[in-house]
């Protein structure tokens, strides 16, 4: 009798708001729109930002932005509700711990793991109260989408960055390593320089060879002819020339080789500067390609609406279930009374 008076005339209506999303990326996309929206998520992480907002849906951090955005405080208090069914309820707490184990009980969250749909049902005691919180709820699971992808992106783009600038350091060293290296030598390229001293040693070389030449020719046709000694005079002095030149190519503290061994590694720190700094442009660039596809969306498959009818009490099965529940428990204690009183 109790239960039928209460769930019959005192209960109030509950209505219930149903919104379903699915948390996804462009990664998973199809051909198909609605197979794209269906299908689970199509990557790690689209699949932990959807975790994520599923804790934060049923976390007290969702609560009290609720309390803030549609003030949920006043509308589980309504006056349209029953002393059983309203916050605080009698003779109950209304602390923030009350407060969240009665949200618990309003709002459930479900995830589907099969198609990564997550359903939330929000109950109120009026259609619109119940619209207004489910529509907190979505934009709230946006905002942290949001702030969850933006961190990703400017993690992955920063750290791309920071190479970059490391690259670009590094380069800035080597080319200043090397100016300094051209004003103390007072040489631009050492190894152009080498190159002239070769030439100018196989010239020399070849015109020796041919005053040799001359010399020998010299001596067999007339050796007393006085050109023999000057043509000897040239040969040594040609000889020398050479010595000298070949000094100032290797073989000497003032010779051009240690210049050249120093400017080649410096040249070799450039060229292997510089590519490593193309090599990190590059990775920015594909970074921030990685990042603007690691864009992550929150799609709402079912938008929440304000229905008609009221979804909660079931009357009919708490009175028919109260009912069979009293039943039962009557035939089992007259029972064990009768067992007692033999």
């Amino acid at each position: 009798v109790l239960a039928a008076l209460y769930f019959g005339f005192i209960a109030s209506d509950r209505y219930a708001a149903e919104l379903r999303y699915v948390v996804r990326s462009p990664q998973s996309l199809t051909a198909s729109q609605l197979t794209g929206i269906l299908q689970s998520t199509g990557n790690a992480h689209a699949g932990d930002a959807g975790n994520a907002i599923h804790a934060y849906l049923t976390s007290r951090d969702a609560l009290h932005d609720l309390i803030r955005d549609v003030n949920l405080r006043h509308i589980y208090a309504s006056p349209l509700a029953d002393a059983l069914s309203r916050f605080p309820r009698a003779l109950g707490k209304s602390d923030d711990e009350a407060l969240f184990a009665y949200y618990e009980r309003m709002v459930s969250v479900k995830l589907d793991k099969t198609t990564g749909i997550t359903s939330v049902e929000v109950q109120a005691f009026t259609p619109q109260e119940a619209k207004a919180i489910a529509d907190g709820l979505i934009r709230r699971a946006e905002t942290l989408s949001n702030k969850l992808t933006q961190r990703l992106r400017t993690d992955l783009v920063k750290t791309a960055e920071e190479e970059v600038t490391r690259a670009r350091e590094r380069s800035l060293a080597a080319l200043a390593s090397l100016t300094e290296f051209r004003n103390r030598e007072r040489t631009v390229d050492p190894t152009r320089y080498s190159t002239a001293l070769v030439e100018t040693i196989a010239k020399l070389s070849l015109e020796l060879a041919q005053m040799r030449a001359q010399q020998e020719e010299l001596r067999k046709a007339s050796p007393q002819s006085p050109q023999v000694a000057a043509i000897a005079n040239r040969i040594q002095a040609f000889e020398e020339q050479i010595r000298q030149e070949r000094l100032g190519l290797a073989g000497s503290a003032g010779s051009i080789a240690p210049q050249i061994a120093e400017y080649e590694r410096l040249q070799l720190e450039r060229e292997f500067a510089d590519r490593l700094l193309s090599a990190a442009v590059g990775s920015l660039e594909s970074a921030r390609q990685d990042a603007q596809r690691q864009q992550i969306y929150v799609e709402l498959v079912v938008s929440p609406r304000a229905t008609d009818y009221p979804a909660y009490p079931y009357r009919a099965l708490w009175i028919l279930g109260t009912l069979v529940a009293t039943t039962l428990g009557f035939v089992i204690l007259r029972s064990i009374g009768r067992n007692i009183r033999r």
